[in-house]
């Protein structure tokens, strides 16, 4: 049984699985937290002997070396009782620190920034940062680890750091210069929250903040160009349609499983598994749920698959997306130019435009801000940046996104079309119903503003009655 007056002089222990957290102050004034595993009684008389070891060593002028054991003979405690008889002998003045003997092993940036982008911090300290590091890697490997990759983790100053800003290219955009600063700050917070240093060493306002971009959305007839175009897979027009109709971000939207659509109900589940950590549930616009339908059928799936791939099952592959989606839409015939444009206050489209036009086309019908947020998971009131751009749309008269299930050709043939679903305009108002006289057209009411009433418009009317399913007799 340990004694209260031998556990009272001891550092707080904190029961974790399988043994003792525990914090240790040892060597030139570094305090650090150690795990060891045990039961109480064996872990106390390991931390007695580590203790002994480091009061014997900072009492003959070896704190350098205690900085450089102790750790050691946390991990591995078979080495107490050889550093203890070295500890003594250099008490005794029998034996002598070697001059070329290191101050400590002192982390460098680059192994201190591996442990965070490998899950190692997150694992050992129970932090709450973000699996997904692919990103912070790419940063890190690319300007930071070249700079400063094997400065020690206390030798970094705000003038190391000032030298990573410094060798940044002047091609790279601002919205990447400040990103990698960004990284740089977070990594630093990191190292003080592990306690590999006191403190982070730069001030509140180092990292950049680029002037934010006016970005553009997308017209609902120019997404129905880039979605028809048939020389666009399949399952990346489907993702494209997705994303503008629903504004899930891109990865999270990019890694939903089959598991998590109901058909029967029109809803979707997103698991948490995204930048807000936020779970959200919402029901799927009606032609959404068609077009997701129409694929099943095409493409069935396992549970666990990922429903946007490649036509043939491929994965599709998010990186670079930015720059793929506007050579779709020049490749579907898309042609304005503000969406390849960019300056130093405007940015041209890429793939998170996609969400930017479902919020502002939203609200531009009068959606609430509730109703958006259920379905992007903004959880500040950014939102409201958006509200001028889509005053500045609703004068435009834009019409509603085409049906997703039509546009890509996806309608199952056998499920039999409402005749009589009303028909509204881009305000909501119902209108008056017309017909387009084809037998092989849609036997639905066509709105006004959809691209099939501008190709029959001068199509013969042969009245209601004419109007037949493809291939009907």
């Amino acid at each position: 049984m340990i004694s209260q007056m031998t556990t009272s002089k001891l550092p707080k222990l904190e029961p974790v699985p399988g043994g003792f957290r525990f914090r240790l102050r040892y060597g030139e004034g570094i305090r650090r937290r150690f795990q060891i595993d045990g039961d109480l009684e064996s872990v106390v008389k390991r931390i007695e002997a580590i203790e002994a070891l480091n009061a014997s060593l900072c009492a003959s002028g070896n704190e350098a070396l205690a900085t450089k054991w102790i750790p050691t003979c946390v991990t591995e405690p078979e080495t107490v009782a050889k550093r203890e008889a070295q500890a003594a002998a250099l008490s005794a003045g029998t034996l002598k620190a070697k001059a070329s003997e290191p101050k400590a092993d002192a982390i460098t940036v680059r192994q201190f920034g591996e442990r965070w982008t490998s899950g190692a911090l997150k694992r050992d300290w129970q932090l709450t940062i973000t699996n997904d590091n692919t990103h912070a890697v790419f940063l890190l490997e690319k300007h930071v680890y070249p700079v400063i990759g094997n400065v020690p983790l206390r030798e970094v100053t705000r003038k190391t750091c000032d030298e990573v800003k410094r060798r940044l290219p002047a091609t790279l955009s601002e919205t990447t210069k400040a990103h990698v600063t960004k990284r740089v700050n977070q990594l630093l917070n990191l190292a003080a929250t592990c306690e590999e240093i006191e403190k982070n060493p730069l001030p509140p306002m180092w990292v950049l903040r680029p002037n934010p971009k006016q970005r553009p959305i997308l017209y609902p007839a120019e997404e129905a160009k880039l979605i028809g175009c048939t020389a666009i897979d399949l399952g990346i027009r489907l993702f494209y349609g997705f994303l503008f109709r629903e504004g899930g971000r891109k990865q999270e939207t990019h890694n939903i499983q089959r598991w998590q659509i109901d058909l029967e109900h029109g809803t979707v589940d997103f698991d948490g598994k995204n930048k807000t950590k936020s779970t959200r549930t919402w029901k799927l616009s009606p032609d959404v749920v068609e077009a997701l339908r129409g694929w099943f059928e095409l493409r069935p799936l396992k549970p666990n698959d990922r429903i946007f791939t490649s036509r043939n099952g491929e994965p599709i592959n998010v990186d670079h997306l930015a720059s793929r989606v506007r050579e779709h839409l020049r490749l579907a015939g898309v042609v304005r130019e503000r969406l390849f444009k960019r300056t130093d206050r405007l940015d041209h489209f890429g793939i998170h435009c996609l969400r930017h036009s479902f919020v502002t086309l939203a609200l531009m019908r009068g959606e609430s801000d509730e109703w958006v947020r259920s379905r992007t998971g903004h959880t500040t009131d950014e939102i409201l940046k958006y509200r001028h751009q889509a005053q500045t749309v609703a004068e435009l008269a834009l019409g509603r996104p085409a049906p997703l299930a039509e546009a890509l050709g996806l309608l199952p043939a056998a499920r039999p079309v409402p005749a009589n679903r009303p028909n509204r305009d881009s305000a909501g108002t119902e209108i008056e119903k017309r017909w387009s006289g084809r037998r092989d057209s849609n036997p639905r009411p066509l709105d006004p503003q959809s691209s099939a009433l501008a190709r029959l418009r001068h199509a013969p009317d042969h009245g209601p009655s004419a109007n037949l399913r493809v291939g009907a007799p």
